[in-house]
């Protein structure tokens, strides 16, 4: 743990897709794991706290989940744990198991899983995010830019924010790393985050989702860019820990109906 697999699907008729496909992906996969662990599914779906469980329809573009099934296409859903828990069951599953998938109006073979040759697959665990942190943050990297490929929102009193800025973007990751690894970062590093974290360059847009009761909810895709103002080796380590993380984890509201997607680009400097 963490862990992201990719199952790729193949539609057996060419269908056009129901507009609330990420909240039918996350009942499928519920189903899946009530099929062996019914107490854990009910917890999964129960749960109002962070939950260590991402679901994700993998857009064909940035922010937008296919509108159409064709069967000349292969379609992937990726799914995360964030506990050794949740990790075990899907590191189970297999395409027998599973079956066909019907979601989204159309039926679906499950063709095969990826749990690392894929570019939204991988497997890790806490350690190592902590060791590659430190190791990276040694180099003198003090810039990410961070890739938001499904629409991002937060939920900030009461209501939709859809603009990335540092202390949403890191807090959540903040709050979800310290919700499932076993050994939490500690809260100080939101000081550094309000403090010396500052936007330093993006190219971002607004796009639509299905939130709630098939409410459309407004985030941000595209690509933003934050730079650590003040040089603290710990702190910077950390940032770097949470952004990795955040390959797994997601952020924002609606991580298990395909919100929040991201991953950290190539794009780094070294500020001096």
């Amino acid at each position: 743990m963490p862990t992201a697999i990719v199952l790729t699907l193949r539609p057996l008729h060419q269908a056009t897709l129901m507009p609330d496909l990420g909240r039918a992906a996350h009942a499928a996969v519920l189903g899946w794991i009530r099929a062996t662990d019914p107490d854990l599914a009910m917890r999964l779906h129960d749960d109002s706290a962070v939950r260590p469980l991402t679901v994700t329809f993998l857009p064909e573009r940035h922010g937008q989940p296919p509108l159409v099934a064709d069967p000349r296409i292969r379609y992937g859903l990726r799914v995360t744990a964030l506990t050794s828990e949740v990790e075990a069951h899907i590191q189970s599953w297999t395409p027998e198991f599973l079956g066909t998938l019907a979601i989204g109006g159309a039926a679906w073979q499950i063709e095969s899983i990826h749990d690392t040759a894929h570019t939204w697959a991988g497997h890790t665990t806490y350690a190592a995010l902590v060791e590659e942190g430190i190791r990276i943050a040694a180099t003198g990297v003090r810039r990410w830019t961070l890739d938001f490929t499904t629409p991002v929102t937060f939920r900030q009193r009461g209501r939709s924010q859809p603009l990335p800025l540092p202390d949403l973007v890191f807090g959540s990751l903040l709050e979800r790393w310290n919700a499932c690894a076993p050994l939490p970062i500690p809260e100080d590093v939101r000081l550094f985050i309000a403090e010396s974290l500052a936007v330093s360059r993006f190219a971002i847009e607004s796009a639509a989702g299905r939130g709630k009761g098939n409410v459309l909810q407004i985030g941000t895709i595209g690509r933003c860019s934050y730079t650590a103002l003040a040089h603290e080796p710990m702190q910077i380590a950390t940032i770097e820990t949470l952004v990795r993380f955040g390959f797994y984890s997601g952020i924002g509201a609606g991580t298990t109906r395909g919100f929040g997607l991201l991953r950290l680009t190539d794009e780094r400097s070294v500020v001096r």
